[in-house]
């Protein structure tokens, strides 16, 4: 349900946990619910280019 948009407030209704954390402890995430999350944020996934350190020649 989670997976599908259905909010928190009634999956905890038709499930019968009596509590938020109950609930939250319960619910999963489906692996392609994450990526498409994660494709989400613009720059996410992009990697970072490393720094040159800067050599101290004495």
């Amino acid at each position: 349900m989670l997976n599908v948009g259905v909010s928190q407030e009634t999956r905890q209704q038709l499930v019968g946990h009596a509590d938020k954390e109950t609930n939250t402890r319960y619910s999963h995430h489906q692996l392609d619910t994450l990526r498409a999350a994660v494709d989400a944020v613009p720059g996410f996934t992009k990697k970072r280019k490393k720094k040159k350190k800067r050599s101290r020649k004495g």
